[in-house]
């Protein structure tokens, strides 16, 4: 009997009231948001949640995992590294003095999150900014205040995408983003050398069009029915605790790195 069988056989004890994860991070996230609901509602029923690192054998419930097939994407922390106060810093050489009270790493809010949920249109959104700056602002200046956010593209994703593909595995794109960010992703710019963000994943779900943001459960729903997807056959990589968090209750395989973490090699071990 080893590790994984432990698990399994706590998990068969108490049932609903036992969550598994192999991520440190959102184990720690996790464990935080269900004291804190079970002070707010007076429960004093019992949860576990148990943290064991990755094993051969990676469990979600009393039955063994499916195959996976699929991978679902991050774009911004994961595909490209982002860099919040750089964004910041473009935004307010455009007028948004405020810059830094109103952008979010990961879940934007306002103005910007109305954007990214598809709310308002890229159009709408260049009015209300300028009202805003006090001055009339172009397409370009908000698209620069948005690719402020982009550090950098590592050659070592781009690869190990097209690695991926060959071996088999079905990739898709999940992210918040808005048109500002998409028109430059998938335009023959986007790895500078003339591929665009399509080039390198068979399917693509971007908040503005679904209009829901992660964390919401809803977006990874649509994002199941649009390509015919399990959530147990599938690998989900975000850089934001929350998201994952959300992508576990649903059954998705999950892999946290760090924004512009070196997830390249890391990411075969979720795979096994």
């Amino acid at each position: 009997m080893d590790l994984s069988d432990v698990i399994v056989m706590v998990m068969m004890m108490f049932h609903d009231n036992i969550v598994l994860f192999t991520d440190a991070k959102i184990a720690i996230y996790e464990c935080n948001r269900v004291a804190k609901n079970k002070r707010e509602m007076n429960d004093a029923k019992s949860f576990f949640i148990i943290f064991a690192p990755p094993l051969h054998r990676t469990f979600r419930s009393t039955e063994k995992m499916g195959k996976i097939k699929n991978i679902v994407f991050d774009f911004g922390g994961v595909i490209i590294t982002i860099d919040y106060q750089q964004a910041v810093k473009h935004f307010q050489q455009i007028g948004i003095a405020n810059a830094a009270h109103v952008l979010d790493p990961y879940t934007q809010i306002g103005i910007f999150g109305d954007l990214e949920k598809g709310k308002i249109s890229g159009e709408e959104f260049r009015q209300q900014l300028s009202s805003i700056a006090g001055k009339e602002l172009s397409w370009n200046d908000c698209k620069y205040g948005w690719l402020g956010y982009l550090k950098e593209l590592p050659q070592r994703n781009l690869n190990v995408l097209r690695q991926l593909h060959k071996e088999g595995f079905r990739l898709l794109l999940l992210s918040n983003t808005n048109p500002f960010i998409m028109e430059w992703a998938m335009s023959d710019q986007f790895d500078g050398q003339g591929h665009s963000l399509k080039d390198y994943f068979d399917g693509i779900c971007v908040s503005y069009e679904c209009g829901v943001l992660k964390p919401d459960k809803a977006i990874f729903q649509h994002l199941l029915e649009k390509e015919n997807i399990l959530a147990e056959e599938t690998l989900f990589l975000d850089d934001g605790p929350k998201n994952v968090a959300a992508a576990v209750q649903l059954g998705f395989r999950t892999f946290c790195p760090e924004n512009g973490a070196d997830w390249t090699k890391d990411i075969y071990q979720h795979l096994k």
